[in-house]
């Protein structure tokens, strides 16, 4: 549920989110048909195999968020660091320039003044 919030927020331009969207639902789809498959009846009650995919998948989510985490920090820290040294009057230009970008189909790497929510 975490990826379908950061998506929303954090995916700038329709056509990207839309992409993006699609990529989520496929992974998810893939997930559903490929879950069932580590539940094997021979291993009732315990459904060993299963459990550990479970734990791994759950592992695996904890490992990429934090990671897409740190790339949304480091991103945030470069796009201020651009703007250390300019005016106050440059800065809300660019900001007047981004929010103009951010009706158009641009993406948040296109957009200077996108921040992305942590």
């Amino acid at each position: 549920m975490v990826i379908l919030g950061l998506l929303s927020t954090n995916i700038a331009g329709s056509t990207k989110r839309s992409v993006a969207s699609g990529w989520v639902f496929v992974c998810y789809c893939v997930g559903q048909i490929a879950g069932p498959q580590f539940f094997k009846s021979t291993e009732a009650p315990a459904y060993h195999n299963g459990i550990v995919a479970m734990l791994c998948g759950f592992i695996l989510n904890l490992v990429m968020n934090q990671i897409l985490r740190f790339v949304y920090v480091r991103e945030n820290k470069k796009r201020d660091h651009m703007l250390e040294g300019k005016s106050e009057e440059e800065i809300a230009e660019m900001q007047r320039e981004g929010e103009a970008l951010g009706f158009e189909d641009v993406t948040d790497k296109q957009n200077p003044m996108f921040r992305y929510v942590l």
